[in-house]
């Protein structure tokens, strides 16, 4: 990325190296460097932590210049295709499995929906907060998904803003909740088992005691979704 400044190399130990560095240092040189990166993957997961607790305001930034890329909301698996956020529990992935690829057996099913099990962890892990800490998502919408999708399937509502459907907060933390049905936006609480499990996120985060908050906001409405954003940063602790 061409906007951030390099580091200055020429003071850092050879264990703190990264291999693109210690792979030039053998180009020019021939001198081997040992870059042990289990170490180091383990220390700037520290910092980054650290950087989320102390800056929750860069954080968000950061995930606000997110919302200006379009992507496809599918991935693959082994030639399927599955919608990213219906992949976190297995009765999730499998009926979204089934959905969207109606040509495999009940056999692939189960296979693909078992794969994304045993890898869930793993990205459970990389992306936890840390204690007190909480993940801030954001999410465009279109095509009918609004808030209005939400109501009945929530423990608690506040619709303040109705006239806007398709702007609105989902959080699985009570006391978030409370915090944010005082902003002038729409703001659904869903923190309790559903009947149906749909392999979302944010049922996951409710089940595992995650504060998690998404932010929905219409397609391209750009300077709408970094207006929410700047509410919940001012006024969440």
């Amino acid at each position: 990325m061409p906007d951030i400044p390099q580091r200055d190399v020429r003071h850092i130990l050879p264990r703190w190296r990264t291999a693109e560095e210690a792979g030039d240092i053998y180009a020019d040189s021939g001198r081997v460097i040992n870059v042990p990166e289990c170490y180091q993957e383990s220390y700037y997961e520290h910092l980054v932590f650290q950087f989320w607790e102390h800056h929750p305001g860069a954080k968000l930034k950061l995930a606000g210049q997110a919302t200006e890329m379009l992507w496809s909301p599918e991935v693959g698996i082994e030639g399927a295709k599955i919608d990213p956020n219906r992949m976190f529990s297995r009765e999730g992935a499998e009926k979204n499995l089934r959905l969207l690829n109606p040509n495999w057996s009940e056999a692939q099913i189960s296979n693909g929906a078992l794969a994304l099990e045993r890898d869930r962890h793993k990205f459970l892990h990389a992306i936890r907060p840390p204690r007190g800490g909480r993940i801030v998502a954001l999410h465009n919408n279109s095509n009918g998904y609004s808030v209005e999708s939400e109501v009945a399937i929530s423990d608690r509502t506040s619709l303040k803003d109705a006239k806007n459907p398709h702007e609105f907060f989902l959080a699985t933390n009570s006391a978030d909740f409370d915090r944010l049905a005082v902003s002038p936006f729409n703001v659904v609480l869903q923190n309790a088992a559903p009947k149906d499990d749909d392999g979302s996120f944010s049922r996951l985060a409710a089940r595992l005691g995650i504060r998690y908050i998404n932010l929905e906001c219409g397609l391209g409405k750009t300077q709408r979704q970094r207006e929410l954003l700047g509410w919940l940063e001012q006024n969440l602790a």
